[in-house]
Formats: C-alpha cells, sequence, structure tokens
C-alpha cells in the first residue's frame, strides 16, 4: 500500500450541500452530457463543489450557532 492509500478523504454530497449552500455547488443533480469518447452516448457530467467558497459559508454558520448557544445558555442561567 502506498501513503496515498492510507489517507482518509473528506466530502460532501452535492445535491445535499446544494439545498443549504446553493452558490458552492455548481451543476444539476443527475445531469448527463454528450460524451467525448466515439461510441458512447452519454456520460453523468457530476456537480461540483467550490470548497474555498464554502469555508467562510461554514465559518459564518458555525459563529450564528455560537451565538446561540450562548442565548440558550444564558436563558437557562
Amino acid at each position: 500500500r502506498s501513503d496515498f492509500e492510507d489517507k482518509l478523504d473528506y466530502g460532501v454530497i452535492a445535491d445535499e450541500l446544494q439545498e443549504i449552500f446553493p452558490d458552492c455547488v455548481s451543476g444539476q443533480p443527475d445531469a448527463m452530457r454528450e460524451s467525448q469518447v466515439e461510441g458512447q452516448e452519454s456520460v453523468i457530467d457530476p456537480q461540483q463543489v467550490n470548497y474555498p467558497k464554502l469555508v467562510p459559508a461554514l465559518i459564518k454558520a458555525i459563529q450564528e450557532l455560537s451565538a446561540k448557544i450562548v442565548v440558550l445558555e444564558n436563558l437557562n442561567s
């Protein structure tokens, strides 16, 4: 085994992410496009996630959730 095989990769399901952060996903679910390989009619045109654009959105979501936690903790104090 190579070192590459031992590493974990993390990702998201673009179709699910698109419901929450539509600006971070391009393409359409289950889209097909013409193949550039002769004899092959069409191929899946996968959605793509713009991970650099996703990071600030996730940070903002964490900040909003943290603020809600503080409010709830203050209510229970």
